[in-house]
């Protein structure tokens, strides 16, 4: 007979689930823009490469705040950076229906992605703070499922309300879907901070060495891969609609496959991940990533899309939430926040620079050239995490 849980083992508790279902509200406001945002800014006259830019400067925004949103969630309460992230995230998407060019899109984004860096360095890490340590890749692996039900359900719906309500009610849907995540974040109680000290004295300016370390180097290692990983991702947002709609898909099918299968796996990846050991799923899901953009290449009808979609979304399942566990194994309780303030902006500047990079290539090529660069270097990245020396 399996022992019964302690109560420091028990992971489903009334704060685990509040931050579950913000995270679930927040990613819905943030995902139903998938499908819509590319096609909006042709609609206001952007090019292909200004797709890329609009949608990429929000995670090279991300990428610039979220070290120092890390530190400062750390030293001034987790909730508190929570509350204001999210409170920023609402207001901006009340005003992507006032952007009417694409100079106005890449300042509300840039907003966006301070907002949003906030939201969700702040919300990870306190996921990794009430999580029994024995349990925090699974912690983190049902965590993230929250997203990826909001990716299964937004960007299909958003697919279909787009044709017969036009682009304002979806924007407006995103709004209240932040409002809601706002008055679920309020319920979250933060456990009491460990007391520790990681900036410079009361009252003098930070010194170069200081600002150096707002990168948290002990989490550097599976940041640098997995921005190599979300390079793919970079790909798959801005312009996997556009290639679904000359195919006349819907791209909301290729997002919810994707999400469906990040459901089914994730949660026994991060199981396998803690028994196991992580690159006993993060070589795995790498690969097929790598496999999923060679059939994302040469993709024309649903079917294929399809296929795709299921591939990638076992690889990023496997893959997603073993690096972030990575980054927490090695930080100090009471870095957390910072490891994830790394973490995360390694995540947010591989889909920047694959949006933005991958999108000039795009517009000098074709489709199949942009997935078929996707796909090696995701298939590159499983050397590099091969020979790079590592504890764990």
């Amino acid at each position: 007979m399996r022992p019964k849980a302690t109560s420091s083992e028990i992971l489903f508790n009334a704060n685990f689930l509040y931050l579950w279902f913000g995270a679930l509200t927040a990613f819905a406001s943030f995902n139903i823009l998938i499908p819509i945002l590319p096609l909006y800014i042709v609609s206001v006259g952007g090019t292909e490469s200004q797709i890329g830019l609009v949608v990429g400067i929000l995670t090279v925004t991300s990428v610039s705040v979220r070290p120092w949103i890390g530190r400062q969630a750390d030293r001034r309460g987790k909730k508190l950076i929570l509350m204001w992230g999210t409170l920023g995230f609402m207001i901006s998407a009340v005003f992507y229906n006032l952007a009417t060019s694409v100079v106005l899109l890449i300042i509300l984004r840039l907003f966006h992605g301070v907002a949003w860096a906030g939201t969700s360095t702040s919300s990870t890490a306190l996921v990794a703070d009430i999580a029994p340590p024995s349990r925090r890749g699974e912690a983190i692996g049902w965590y993230g499922t929250a997203s990826n039900v909001a990716m299964a359900v937004a960007p299909l719906a958003a697919g279909f309300l787009i044709k017969d309500y036009g682009y304002g009610t979806i924007f407006a849907i995103a709004s209240v879907l932040a409002l809601i995540t706002l008055a679920a974040y309020s319920r979250v109680r933060e456990p009491a901070r460990t007391s520790s000290h990681t900036g410079p004295p009361a009252g003098q300016p930070s010194s170069a060495s200081s600002w150096r370390d707002l990168v948290y180097r002990p989490a550097l290692f599976p940041a640098i891969i997995l921005l190599s990983v979300t390079l793919t991702y970079g790909v798959l947002i801005p312009f996997l609609p556009v290639l679904a709609v000359r195919h006349n898909i819907n791209p909301g099918l290729f997002f919810a496959t994707y999400a469906i299968f990040v459901i089914l796996v994730r949660p026994l990846g991060g199981k396998i991940s803690d028994k196991a050991g992580r690159s006993s799923v993060i070589i795995p899901g790498i690969a097929a990533i790598s496999v999923a953009m060679g059939l994302l290449a040469f993709a024309n009808d649903l079917p294929h899309f399809l296929i795709a979609g299921a591939i990638y979304g076992i690889g990023f399942a496997l893959a997603i939430p073993a690096l972030m566990a990575l980054a927490v194994d090695r930080a100090a309780p009471e870095s957390r926040g910072a490891a994830m303030g790394t973490i995360s902006a390694g995540f947010d500047l591989g889909i920047g620079i694959g949006a933005i990079i991958l999108g000039f290539l795009l517009e000098k090529t074709n489709f199949q050239v942009m997935f078929l660069a996707a796909a090696g270097i995701a298939a590159v990245n499983i050397i590099t995490y091969l020979v790079w020396p590592k504890k764990t």
